[in-house]
């Protein structure tokens, strides 16, 4: 899983990409989104599963959009064939900030 948590008023859209192209999670089942609000602040996880380590590793950006304008987080996925397990990915929490004024 890949957490990426947000402070941002309004309230920014959330777009995942992986190696730059749009992460559909309505058409791509590999991929699942749930999104949280906590006291103050926002939450996007992306799920990854049933990939292949091929398919799975790359560059996952979380894209934060608001009329105020914009920030992203980025994490560089590698994976290691003798590591792979077909476990969902695990991945560290960042925080990305939007602010209005």
């Amino acid at each position: 899983m890949i957490d990426c948590g947000f402070i941002g008023v309004p309230k920014p859209e959330v777009t995942w990409t992986l190696n730059g192209t749009v992460i559909n999670t309505t058409t791509n089942t590999d991929f699942t989104l749930t999104s949280e609000q906590l006291s103050g602040s926002f939450r996007s996880q992306l799920m990854v599963s049933n990939v292949s380590p091929m398919t799975a590793k790359g560059v996952y950006q979380c894209l934060l959009v608001n009329s105020l304008g914009m920030d992203s987080g980025t994490y560089n996925v590698r994976i290691r064939s003798e590591w792979w397990s077909g476990v969902p990915l695990a991945c560290n929490y960042f925080s990305l900030r939007v602010f209005s004024i």
